[in-house]
């Protein structure tokens, strides 16, 4: 990355977005070079007067041709599915502190599906084991996704205090914690769902990261995930993690672009997965939430103040189409978290925003997940990883 494109980088990007996205090639790396970078990525870093730059970050020494790895286009392959014989298919502080820990097991149960009892179903997604696994298959598919990294922003190999925000079954905490053991982890969420057995390194913590933070100053590198259905504050919750990292510290946040794409056309205007998520985004504008906010980050990380800004996208398939083996494994996975937590977040947002009926949710589910399930619907999501440090 040349200096010239780093150089006091701060606020306000405004120029076009990038326009490729990066796929991983299967296997391109021998396994002792997964615990670096192979992947290169094109990065829109938010340049100095609010330009924003694009440029390609250097090769790994393991393969000093990796530039040729980006691609803009993922090749569809046969179309076979999981069963192709592939194993890897199969107010007042202390108050509001003490009303909190009373309702984190006051659980709110609807339509067969257990939700959040904190304050009267704000949180309108479930928290139980069906959506425990969604979030672990979630994870999964997100660390295949960029070669088995758990982040992408350039943190030192030995940060003192991490904080994983939303950290839900915590299974990103542990495993930073596992690889990082001289590094104190704290996994907040405001739902239990959490293991007792954990690395000694790392505790969980029940808190609503949309009040005041009584954490201390002091955090070399702070992690957030798939939150758009929960934050209705982003600014705030950016200038917090701003006022909590250490200087030098960084924050990297990862969400979807909610609306589905394909390159081919093979996904027709009026398909069900694009009618789930319009409704879904009408139904969180009901409930002071943007589910657009990937698109939104970069500028977002900038107004927070944080230097260095740089996005990193990617394109995320739904299904088992794509060519390269990498792919179809996230692919899957995707695939199969989607359609596990299809039903608990309809329930949610839908029953309780739109005033639909159970029965006219499940009746709509039922063509949302005929066309998730149709092989000839080459669908991605746009992800945006988004990294910043603070000067």
């Amino acid at each position: 990355m040349s200096s010239a494109s780093t150089a006091n980088a701060n606020a306000n990007p405004t120029s076009p977005r990038p326009e490729e996205f990066h796929e991983l090639a299967a296997d391109p790396f021998p396994d002792d070079c997964y615990d670096q970078a192979p992947i290169v990525h094109t990065a829109a870093i938010v340049g100095e007067g609010g330009s924003t730059s694009h440029s390609n970050l250097p090769p790994t020494s393991c393969d000093p041709n990796a530039n040729t790895l980006a691609a803009s286009t993922i090749e569809v392959g046969s179309g076979t599915d999981v069963n192709d014989g592939d194993s890897a298919y199969s107010g007042d502080s202390s108050s509001f502190m003490s009303s909190l820990h009373e309702s984190v097991r006051n659980f709110k149960y609807e339509n067969g599906r257990r939700y959040h009892g904190f304050e009267e179903g704000r949180y309108p997604v479930p928290n139980d084991e069906i959506e425990a696994n969604r979030e672990d298959m979630k994870h999964h598919g997100t660390t295949l996704l960029i070669g088995g990294k758990l982040q992408l922003a350039p943190i030192s190999n030995t940060p003192q205090m991490v904080l994983d925000i939303g950290t839900g079954t915590g299974i990103w905490a542990m495993e930073f914690a596992d690889a990082h053991p001289t590094t104190e982890v704290i996994g907040v969420d405001l739902s239990p769902m959490q293991p007792d057995i954990v690395p000694p390194n790392l505790h969980f913590e029940i808190d609503d990261v949309e009040r005041e933070w009584a954490y201390p100053d002091s955090f070399d590198f702070i992690h957030i995930r798939y939150m758009f259905s929960a934050i209705t504050d982003w600014p705030k919750l950016l200038e917090q993690c701003m006022r909590h990292l250490k200087p030098g510290g960084w924050v990297e946040v990862i969400e979807m672009d909610i609306i589905p794409s394909s390159d081919d056309g093979s996904l027709p205007p009026d398909n069900y997965i694009t009618k789930y998520f319009q409704h879904l985004t009408e139904a969180a504008a009901q409930m002071n939430r943007r589910l657009d906010i990937a698109i939104h980050l970069q500028q977002l990380v900038a107004d927070a103040g944080f230097v260095r800004v740089t996005e990193i996208p990617y394109k995320l398939p739904m299904g088992t189409w794509p060519k390269q083996k990498n792919l179809k494994n996230v692919g899957f996975f995707h695939r199969e978290q989607f359609l596990e937590g299809l039903q608990g977040m309809a329930m949610g947002f839908f029953t309780r925003a739109l005033r639909w009926t159970p029965q006219e949710v499940e009746v709509f589910l039922t063509r949302v997940r005929k066309d998730v399930k149709d092989p000839s619907f080459h669908s991605y999501w746009r992800t945006y990883f988004v990294y910043g440090q603070k000067p």
